[in-house]
């Protein structure tokens, strides 16, 4: 994390000064400390029967801690006062579950690192982000000296918080997509990062097409069948690669229901992942092309 450059939580920059004129004091938000706490690595483990050693089986990552530690600067105690407000309430865990109860109050927190990698990376920045939520409300101390601005030195507070991360991964801030409205596609994609990740998909069909389609998508570790059933209105088949699961929307209202029937796997359930670097892939939809809209997308993902 670059702490020279914006950090955003719920469309606000927590490191962000006013500018700085002479004789003024400081005022805004400042990040001092960002500090990354070890992922841990799960997996099956058991000492040998009558042998050395252990038996291990496959691991997987854990959550990803975030702590940050930072100054809140004003230029009177009232706007001290409100700023110190508004930053708890935006790291409050009950009022991020609020704004997204879908994905459990996980909010994206956006900022950047520095990058030499230019083929790639052409403005030498990689804009990231983790979805995180608080784990408490921030802390606060108030110090007498520093909060009370003699001198003309203005007003600041120091806090504290820390956000966890229950996917570890860092994921690029815009996504990579792929139209999947014809017959028939093939291609490739590339995942700049370093690390596996979900492919997802949307699959429309309007109400002007009534009957099925039925889309085998081969490629990115899988052979992957999924099919929008017919009906009269406009069918959405989501395809969570993340969450692992299947829904279809219809109707006016909208309803959407789980639909885990739609998918089929060639072999073993296989969830397709984009792995780093280059991806090949192809689709043949049985029935005819499906309706604007329906594509394949992902983040690039980092670790």
């Amino acid at each position: 994390m670059d702490l020279a450059l914006p950090v955003v939580y719920r469309g606000m920059d927590i490191n962000s000064l006013a500018a700085l004129t002479p004789g003024s004091p400081l005022d805004g938000y400042a990040l001092h400390e960002a500090r990354f706490q070890p992922v841990d690595g799960f997996g099956y483990s058991e000492k040998r029967s009558l042998a050395d050693g252990y038996d291990y089986g496959k691991v997987f990552l854990g959550r990803r801690v975030l702590m940050l530690r930072g100054n809140v600067y004003a230029s009177t105690v009232a706007l001290l006062h409100d700023r110190i407000r508004l930053l708890r309430a935006l790291f409050t865990p009950t009022l991020c579950y609020a704004e997204d109860p879908q994905n459990f109050g996980f909010l994206a927190l956006d900022f950047s690192w520095r990058t030499e990698d230019i083929d790639y990376f052409p403005d030498g920045l990689i804009p990231v982000r983790l979805y995180v939520r608080p784990d408490e409300q921030p802390g606060v101390f108030f110090p007498r000296d520093a909060s009370n601005g003699s001198d003309g030195r203005g007003y600041s507070e120091v806090f504290e918080t820390t956000l966890v991360a229950r996917d570890p991964r860092f994921y690029a801030q815009t996504t990579v997509e792929v139209a999947a409205t014809a017959t028939t596609g093939t291609g490739t994609v590339t995942n700049r990062g370093d690390y596996p990740t979900p492919l997802q998909f949307v699959l429309v069909l309007s109400g002007a097409t009534s009957g099925p389609r039925t889309m085998t998508l081969t490629g990115f570790g899988s052979t992957m069948t999924v099919t929008v059933p017919a009906g009269p209105a406009t069918r959405t088949v989501i395809i969570d690669g993340d969450k692992k699961v299947c829904t279809l929307m219809t109707g006016d209202p909208v309803v959407e229901t789980l639909r885990m029937d739609l998918v089929h796997f060639a072999a073993a359930q296989t969830w397709p992942q984009v792995q780093p670097g280059d991806n090949t892939y192809d689709w043949v939809s049985t029935g005819g092309g499906k309706s604007a809209g329906s594509r394949l997308w992902f983040r690039e993902a980092f670790v």
